[in-house]
């Protein structure tokens, strides 16, 4: 379902009964800004945006990962059958 140069499995479905993740949907811009301070990112460099970076896309992404949370849950809660579309 999803895949970057620092991991081959950033999401996929198992048996079209298991969504996993390996990102965070559940990002709000106090847990950015929290991330971002001190030495969180220390290490990652190669894999992890500057913090400038990362706060001037936040309000843009975390919009878009709540909906794509909202269309998976939604997913989860009528049926098995079908693909989760993130709008």
């Amino acid at each position: 379902m999803a895949s970057s140069e620092a991991c081959d499995n950033q999401a996929f479905e198992y048996e079209g009964r298991v969504i996993a993740t390996q990102f965070h949907f559940e990002m709000k811009k106090e847990y950015v800004d929290e991330w971002c301070k001190g030495d969180y990112l220390r290490g990652k460099e190669a894999f992890v945006q500057p913090p400038d970076e990362i706060k001037k896309m936040t309000d843009r992404y975390v919009a878009g990962s709540n909906r794509c949370i909202g269309a998976i849950m939604d997913k989860i809660s009528r049926s098995k059958a079908g693909t989760v579309r993130c709008p």
